[in-house]
C-alpha cells in the first residue's frame, strides 16, 4: 500500500529525506501563514500574477519563458498571467534588441509600488495572526525564522 500524502511504498527503503520534508512542510505553513481570505480580498493580483512581479523585483528583466519557469507553469499559463499586469502598467513587454523574437517583460514603478502596497498587506495579515501567540513562542518563531534565511542566505540556496 503506498502512502497517500507522497505515494511511496513502506516496504521499499527510502532515502532519507528528513530535511526535505521539513523544509516543504515550513513552505507550506509559511505561505498559509502569510495569506489569507481576507487578504486575497484585499488584493488585486492573482498569486500567479503576484508572484511574477516578486520574480522580476529580485531577478530584473525576463522573458517569457524565464517566467514561465519561475512560476513553475507552461508559457501559455504565464502569458495569461502577464497580459493584465501589462494592461495596469505593472509591467512593461519590450523586443530584446539582440534578438527581435523574444519579449522581454520588466517591472515598472507602478509595479514597485503594488509590490510594496502587498507587502503591507501580508505583514499586516501576519501582524493580526501572530498576536494571538503568547509573547514566547512569538520570540522562538522570529529566531527560527531568522535562523533559516541565515542558513539559506550563506549557502546561497535559491
Amino acid at each position: 500500500m503506498c502512502d497517500a500524502l507522497d505515494g511511496r511504498h513502506p516496504d521499499v527503503p527510502q532515502p532519507d529525506m528528513r530535511a526535505e520534508t521539513a523544509v516543504l512542510e515550513a513552505v507550506i505553513a509559511f505561505d498559509n501563514l502569510a495569506r489569507s481570505p481576507i487578504m486575497e480580498e484585499r488584493s488585486s493580483l492573482t498569486k500567479s500574477q503576484a508572484d511574477a512581479l516578486l520574480g522580476l523585483a529580485v531577478i530584473g528583466k525576463m522573458n517569457m519563458t524565464q517566467i514561465s519557469k519561475h512560476l513553475a507553469v507552461s508559457r501559455e499559463q504565464a502569458t495569461r498571467a502577464v497580459a493584465p499586469l501589462v494592461e495596469r502598467g505593472l509591467v512593461r513587454k519590450e523586443r530584446d534588441p539582440n534578438n527581435r523574437r523574444v519579449v522581454e517583460v520588466s517591472l515598472t514603478e507602478a509595479g514597485r509600488r503594488e509590490l510594496d502596497r502587498g507587502r503591507d498587506l501580508i505583514l499586516q495579515n501576519l501582524s493580526e495572526k501572530l498576536s494571538a501567540l503568547g509573547d514566547g513562542d512569538r520570540d522562538r518563531l522570529e529566531r527560527a525564522s531568522r535562523e533559516v534565511v541565515d542558513v539559506l542566505r550563506r549557502r546561497d540556496l535559491r
